[in-house]
């Protein structure tokens, strides 16, 4: 992973808070007229020209984390807290340059996933770009961007509206699909799909919560995009607007034949499988596929029926395999995967875990302290009748 920072040339501002010093430059005031402003008028300017830079400030240069196939921006005040481990800045780097000249300077690219080129003269990128809209609210919409040598180009402009809705395909896929159109996304790795679907939920989220409707007063902006689409290049075109979703049956339709039971087996089977292959591949370059042939030569036999639940697990077990959070500087919360990642537990001198789960063991007794509320993880469970007995065993840690 790597943090790059890219530059961005951003046009002059044409609103009113930039035009006033302007203004006092072309109006045919005098030299002197102008040095004896009032002290209201100095302060005034002052004030407009801070406003101005702070406007500008945000587009003279965007900083990304990134990972092989996907981009995230990050805020400028995290900026320095973040540390490389390997690089992918060269290529991203120049692509995510490329698409920011076709930018809006008021825009943002939040996150850019590379997915599976078609043609090998253009690296194909998904784009969520977000910018504040008429309302004063957040509004985004996804860019399908061509990137070679010459630059970026758009190739689908699909706005983020209420009743955009999203499906794992099967193989490393996932749609976007509305009731009239459909269109189905490859990322070149399940990390960066992993990437691609955090980001794309909570924008969705964010269109249902704040109702916005097709044709309604929201994304006024986006033709800005549609106009820059290249209609002529119809091969292009035509691997973006692809109609309909490549679907794949759910496990349990695929295989009647095959017993309840047995098949719930062989789901734990694949989860238990899976688990250990994605502890000892490189996460940035392996794809869904990869990790399914993986997983079917250890179980010896052919999984292609149950892509739909294969997927599925790799995005909760990426789930699972996130960082905990450091809620203090001696308490964190995480998952599963965190309480049994022995490592990870040394690294942050971890030698107490508060257990609240029915089903999750604890992994190294003897060699950790464990406390133990055994409740489900629903709504119902009362966790307020164990707090006494809970708070003194993290005072003990």
């Amino acid at each position: 992973m790597a943090l790059v920072t890219i530059q961005r040339s951003p046009s002059p501002s044409t609103d009113n808070d930039g035009a006033e010093s302007s203004e006092d430059a072309s109006d045919g005031r005098s030299q002197l007229r102008k040095r004896s402003r009032t002290p209201r008028e100095k302060l005034r300017h002052i004030f407009s020209t801070v406003r101005l830079i702070n406007k500008l400030r945000p587009g003279l240069s965007e900083s990304y984390f990134t990972v092989k196939g996907a981009a995230l921006i990050l805020p400028h005040n995290e900026c320095t807290r973040k540390t490389t481990k390997k690089s992918h800045g060269g290529e991203m780097q120049n692509h995510l340059q490329a698409m920011l000249h076709i930018l809006r300077p008021e825009d943002t690219i939040k996150i850019a996933i590379r997915l599976e080129d078609v043609v090998s003269n253009y690296h194909r990128y998904m784009a969520l770009v977000s910018t504040r809209g008429r309302q004063d609210t957040e509004e985004c919409v996804i860019l399908g961007l061509d990137c070679s040598g010459a630059g970026a180009s758009v190739g689908l402009v699909l706005p983020v509206w209420l009743g955009l809705r999203m499906k794992l395909g099967g193989d490393g896929g996932f749609s976007l699909y509305t009731d009239e159109h459909s269109y189905l996304f490859k990322p070149v790795s399940v990390q960066a799909m992993w990437s691609a679907i955090q980001s794309l939920v909570k924008v969705l989220n964010m269109a249902e919560t704040m109702k916005y409707i097709h044709d309604g007063l929201t994304h006024t902006w986006v033709g800005y995009y549609k106009s820059r689409i290249n209609h002529a290049d119809q091969i292009r075109q035509a691997q973006w607007n692809i109609e309909g979703i490549e679907i794949f049956a759910p496990s349990s339709l695929a295989l009647k034949a095959v017993d309840e039971n047995e098949t719930e087996r062989i789901k734990m089977t694949i989860s238990q499988r899976l688990k250990e292959v994605m502890m000892v591949v490189d996460l940035d370059e392996a794809t869904s596929i990869m990790l399914r042939r993986a997983v079917e030569e250890k179980m010896g036999i052919s999984l292609i029926s149950y892509k739909s639940y294969f997927d599925e697990e790799v995005m909760r077990i990426l789930g699972q395999m996130d960082e905990p959070s450091e809620i203090l500087d001696f308490l964190y919360l995480g998952s599963e995967w965190n309480a049994s990642n022995l490592e990870e537990i040394k690294s942050k001198g971890i030698g107490y875990i508060l257990n609240i789960t029915k089903e999750i063991d604890n992994f190294f007794m003897g060699m950790l302290q464990y406390y133990n509320v055994r409740l489900l993880d629903v709504e119902d469970s009362d966790l307020l009748k164990h707090w006494d007995k809970t708070y003194k065993f993290i005072c003990k840690a």
